[in-house]
């Protein structure tokens, strides 16, 4: 799963347009996407980032969900997985 940062919803101190998870070593490739974004916002003090299921699809044996990633209340992306 990519988490695909926007300009448009991110806070100056954070980098735009930036994909959580590309780029990766095969050391921390066993990191999740969720853990890098969360270490990535918990740099700066008072960030809060929650999540919620905004889709599924696909039958009940193989369901494919899809969640927005939200940063201080604004939507800040979606992952599918």
């Amino acid at each position: 799963m990519r988490i695909y940062l926007g300009p448009s919803t991110l806070p100056n101190r954070l980098p735009t347009n930036t994909t959580i998870g590309t780029g990766m070593s095969e050391k921390s490739a066993s990191r999740d996407y969720k853990t890098a974004l969360q270490e990535l916002v918990q740099r700066q003090a008072d960030q809060v980032l929650t999540y919620r299921m905004v889709g599924e699809e696909g039958p009940d044996h193989n369901t494919t969900f899809v969640e927005e990633v939200r940063l201080n209340g604004q939507p800040l992306g979606t992952g599918s997985g």
